[in-house]
């Protein structure tokens, strides 16, 4: 387990380590895969092939479930308020 130089933060770093620990070995994604996507984008080559290199890099299912998800809520929110945030031009 990791621990901290720190004593003033112990009770924060404990616990997240512990939550940490817990979690490295059974989440849902493969280190070594994503690790491979990401040098296939840097060398351009295998499965980024012709494809440029994105700005933004989203790995993982859970990661793209939750990047849609937040795209479409930015989307409706400035459907909403369109009106409001084109209105500061100059008057003509």
């Amino acid at each position: 387990m990791l621990e901290t130089k720190h004593v003033e933060y112990e009770p924060i770093t404990k616990a997240l380590y512990s939550a940490m620990n817990a979690y490295n070995g059974v989440q849902p994604g493969d280190p070594e895969k994503a690790a491979e996507r990401i040098v296939d984008i840097v060398k351009q080559e295998g499965v980024a092939a012709g494809r440029g290199i994105p700005g933004r890099l989203v790995l993982g299912p859970d990661a793209v479930a939750t990047m849609k998800q937040k795209c479409e809520d930015t989307l409706a929110m400035l459907k909403e308020w369109e009106d409001v945030s084109g209105s500061t031009n100059f008057e003509a």
